[in-house]
């Protein structure tokens, strides 16, 4: 499963967006969901750059145990 959320500019810029989720929170997701974490990572700028560029997002990449990634 791939998770894309907005980070701190974008989430600010859209009043639709209710609940900011980082990548700790998206991993607490996952991991209550019994998925395992191929990557994670900040798009398509570092983190830091997400306070300020509302397109800078988190991408979370997930599998289920036992299956294979690629």
């Amino acid at each position: 499963m791939v998770l894309i959320t907005p980070q701190e500019a974008g989430y600010r810029s859209d009043a639709t967006h209710v609940e900011f989720c980082d990548l700790q929170a998206l991993a607490a997701l996952t991991g209550g969901l019994g998925l395992v974490s191929d990557k994670s990572y900040s798009f398509p700028f570092p983190r830091f750059v997400g306070t300020v560029f509302k397109y800078n997002e988190f991408v979370s990449i997930t599998r289920k145990p036992g299956s294979v990634s690629e």
